[in-house]
């Protein structure tokens, strides 16, 4: 069934008054995802981005190497030792954390950040509008039992839409770390490795690389609402998808409460150049049916 032509010619003016607010006002630019990912990275290479074992350009430059290629397939485990395949998060975004459960500091700090970001992002998009996994990378101790017990500290077990994977073949995780452009070295203390959020779209593709693990989380929202607004405007366009998005686009981030609201000012705006549209028309239609009169007479 064809859709009237108003209600397209609607979503695509509540797109565009929205996204044109967002842009120019100073919350949270969806244009300046990309640019502040990349801004994060150049704040925290000297001390939380990188680590000293870790070749810093080198890292950065494996790592944007992957945007852009599809997230294979690979055997992994949740925390109840049941398998786990990417490809069943396809249709939405899913964003991958690399850590080691045994980590004493940056793993649990990145996983706390991106707690937070996280619950700011749902209030954005939606409870279940993405996932998020955090996957194990040391093939020789991260294991069901001890990502469970890593997901309960950080105060994560309970989100259905975040799960805590690991895998018992070193190669997968090797295999899995180049896929992402994640790289990671062994040290007497450990591991160093690159502090790095991985987001993948609703196709299987590495779509952006966050990084820091401290990272500012509106660029991580502003990402998800990307792909999510992407995805969206080739689906069919009926009055439910048309309040979604809305709902999408004209949310923006309130720095002062560190949460998405709806901004009804935009609402407002479209209001009133619905008025103005409509008084342009019935003037223009005025005059033609004026001239048409006098020509016909």
């Amino acid at each position: 069934m064809r859709h009237p032509s108003w209600l397209k010619m609607t979503t695509f003016l509540v797109a565009f008054l929205c996204t044109h607010s967002v842009v120019h006002g100073q919350e949270a630019p969806a244009s300046a995802a990309s640019s502040s990912a990349a801004g994060n990275q150049a704040e925290n290479t000297d001390d939380t981005a990188l680590s000293r074992h870790i070749d810093d350009q080198a890292a950065l430059a494996f790592s944007q190497a992957a945007i852009g290629r599809p997230l294979n397939d690979y055997s992994l485990l949740d925390r109840e030792g049941k398998p786990v395949k990417f490809t069943d998060y396809r249709g939405k975004p899913l964003l991958i954390s690399m850590i080691y459960s045994s980590c004493f500091h940056t793993c649990p700090v990145i996983t706390q950040y991106l707690a937070r970001a996280v619950k700011l992002a749902r209030s954005a998009v939606g409870e279940d509008g993405f996932n998020v996994v955090s996957i194990g990378f040391d093939a020789r101790y991260d294991r069901p039992d001890s990502m469970k017990t890593f997901a309960r500290q950080r105060g994560v077990s309970d989100d259905p839409y975040w799960k805590f994977l690991s895998a018992t073949d070193a190669t997968v995780i090797q295999q899995l770390s180049d896929n992402l452009g994640f790289i990671f070295t062994k040290t007497h203390t450990g591991f160093d490795h690159l502090a790095q959020i991985t987001v993948i779209d609703g196709e299987g593709k590495i779509y952006r690389q966050i990084y820091g693990e401290n990272f500012n989380p509106p660029v991580l929202v502003e990402t998800l609402k990307e792909i999510v607004f992407g995805n969206s405007v080739s689906s069919e366009i009926s009055f439910a998808s048309f309040v979604n998005k809305a709902r999408l686009w004209c949310t923006i981030y309130d720095p002062n409460s560190n949460t998405y609201r709806f901004d009804y000012s935009m609402v407002a705006g479209l209001g009133v150049t619905f008025i103005i549209l409509a008084i342009f028309i019935y003037i223009i239609v005025r005059m033609w049916i004026r001239v048409l009169s006098r020509s016909s007479a």
